[in-house]
């Protein structure tokens, strides 16, 4: 019992391996691009999981920053009035409203009015405001 190899004979027609060449060649081509299809597709579906992630941090932070300030909210009411008193001049104290006729740049020397009292900033203004209380 010999075995003998049998070789594939080829067929050097140029007719018929052209045909041959065209078929492996799409082939080819269409193993590529279904390749580049799966792997694009997989990305799509990490950054769609990556997106819907996002979305429900970003919701969950939202809520709680609504929470939070409801919370605020109700705590401010609840205040003694004294609290409420002092909290609302040092939120008043924090913001300044100047006429522009009488703005001066901060680089200046201070002010002093004709009678020789020197002009007040907003924070020396509050704590003025707040002994006189």
């Amino acid at each position: 019992m010999l075995k003998t190899k049998m070789k594939r004979v080829v067929s050097m027609d140029p007719y018929q391996s052209r045909p041959i060449n065209e078929e492996a060649r799409v082939n080819l081509k269409y193993q590529i691009l279904l390749q580049e299809y799966l792997e694009l597709q997989k990305e799509f579906i990490s950054k769609k999981r990556r997106l819907q992630n996002a979305t429900v941090n970003r919701e969950t932070l939202l809520a709680e920053v609504r929470f939070l300030r409801k919370k605020h909210k109700y705590l401010l009411k609840v205040q003694s009035p004294k609290g409420e008193q002092e909290f609302v001049q040092r939120k008043n104290s924090d913001i300044c409203f100047y006429n522009v006729g009488e703005a001066v740049p901060k680089h200046q020397s201070p002010q002093f009015w004709n009678d020789g009292e020197r002009s007040l900033d907003c924070g020396e203004a509050a704590k003025v405001v707040g002994k006189k209380k």
